[in-house]
């Protein structure tokens, strides 16, 4: 044998040693089928279903499922459910959120091997749809000469139905002051009628430029957006009637005179009619409707029967404000 033959033949087998060297080492684990991956070995999944919180418990679509501390997100189907897959054992949190809802954070075990499922119901949170602040001025002969009033109408929702608000509450933080409205109707309406003397020992005039605060609560104790507003203006001045007035003689269908009121800003006039009879309690009979403020005097449409009456002169202006005279009397014969 040729030394060249001999030399050529140590040269392939150490090649050949060197090679089956190198794929006896152990291979990368990192791929989640190679049945030696822990991840493989060990994986769990989480899988959920989302519903609204009351009966009949609708699927809920579009909700987003955050999960920690993975950081991996995902969102339900049009069954309300979801599935995170190929995830290692553990504890894990889940927040699940949607536009109108109460956000929800709960917790699951991840199993190795296993499917962990859980079944979630997200409440509606309830929300003011809109509000209405109006101040009146009320000027009287007796017993109190001023008297001022704030009305406020708010209309609320709620995903879950405007029956599961369970309150709604008004606040002025810079007086300090805070009060709960009444239902009125089936269809969110809550109102309120505060005083001038509810505010005490705070002024009813300290009211424009406050931060009128509005939250409403579900019967799951979510609570609403803070909704923020303020009162236009309060009507101080009191409009003055001409005539009739001091008990004046008048025949069924007498004419109502008054004078302008001028303060700066754009106004209507409106009449009130009322009767007194031997209860005390007065009686609305009629009124005008809103008038324009070049409109000084006005007619009723109906006579009116023989009695004692009064009327009143209302300027309001375009918020919704308003101011009325003091009671003027006048006798139908």
């Amino acid at each position: 044998m040729s030394t060249h033959s001999s030399t050529g033949k140590r040269c392939i087998l150490f090649l050949s040693l060197v090679l089956l060297a190198g794929c006896t080492q152990d291979a990368p684990r990192d791929n989640p089928f190679d049945p030696e991956n822990s991840l493989y070995r060990y994986a769990g999944e989480i899988s959920g279903l989302v519903t609204r919180r009351y009966a009949p418990y609708e699927p809920m679509d579009s909700v987003r499922v955050e999960l920690l501390p993975d950081a991996l997100t995902g969102y339900t189907d049009a069954q309300g459910a979801f599935r995170f897959r190929d995830l290692s054992p553990g504890i894990r949190t889940l927040l699940l959120s949607k536009p109108g809802y109460a956000q929800l954070t709960d917790t699951m075990t991840v199993a190795s091997r296993k499917i962990s499922d859980a079944l979630f119901r997200l409440n509606g949170k309830p929300t003011i749809d809109s509000l209405r602040l109006t101040t009146r001025h009320i000027a009287h002969w007796w017993p109190i000469e001023h008297e001022y009033l704030l009305s406020v109408d708010v209309w609320v929702n709620d995903r879950d139905g405007v029956s599961d608000v369970d309150s709604v509450d008004l606040t002025i933080p810079e007086l300090p002051f805070g009060i709960g409205l009444s239902r009125e109707n089936a269809d969110g309406k809550y109102s309120i009628t505060i005083f001038d003397s509810d505010f005490l020992p705070a002024s009813f005039s300290e009211l424009p430029g406050r931060n009128i605060l509005f939250s409403a609560v579900d019967r799951a104790q979510t609570i609403s957006d803070t909704v923020r507003t303020q009162i236009a203006r309060i009507i101080t001045a009191t409009p003055a009637t001409l005539s009739p007035g001091n008990q004046d003689v008048v025949d069924a269908q007498p004419w109502f005179r008054w004078s302008s009121f001028d303060v700066g800003y754009s106004i209507t006039y409106s009449v009130a009619i009322f009767r007194l009879d031997d209860s005390g309690i007065p009686q609305f009979v009629q009124g005008s409707e809103s008038l324009s403020i070049a409109t000084l005097e006005w007619q009723v449409s109906d006579s009116l029967a023989p009695a004692l009456y009064y009327w009143t002169l209302t300027v309001t202006d375009r918020f919704g404000n308003s101011s009325s005279s003091k009671e003027a009397t006048f006798i139908v014969q």
